[in-house]
């Protein structure tokens, strides 16, 4: 793996590690000590996912696994996860997961 991978590598730990935080492009860019569009290239590159698109995936398999683990109510989920409100979280799981949370939880 090269060097720019490696960073990258370490750019998805970073955000598997702290989805929960309010995370932005640019100050994980800062942290790494990359530009912003260098980020946004190399990110796109390695993963396939746009930064913020590979987030919210990370931050909504996170709420579904909550959602059959856990008995939190999908407002606890959404804050545990770090989407802005539930009604924010519930109209992107519908959209990645196939179907809304309470259905989600109930079939699985």
């Amino acid at each position: 793996m090269d060097t720019g991978n490696e960073l990258i590598q370490k750019v998805i730990e970073y955000i598997i590690e702290n989805y929960h935080n309010d995370i932005t492009m640019a100050a994980t860019a800062e942290l790494f000590n990359m530009s912003e569009s260098s980020l946004s290239k190399k990110f796109k590159a390695f993963t396939g996912f746009r930064f913020r698109e590979y987030l919210i995936n990370v931050r909504t398999h996170a709420a579904a696994d909550l959602f059959v683990n856990t008995s939190l109510s999908i407002t606890e989920i959404a804050d545990k996860c770090g989407f802005a409100d539930s009604n924010t979280m519930g109209g992107t799981f519908k959209k990645i997961m196939g179907e809304a949370p309470g259905s989600y939880r109930k079939s699985h």
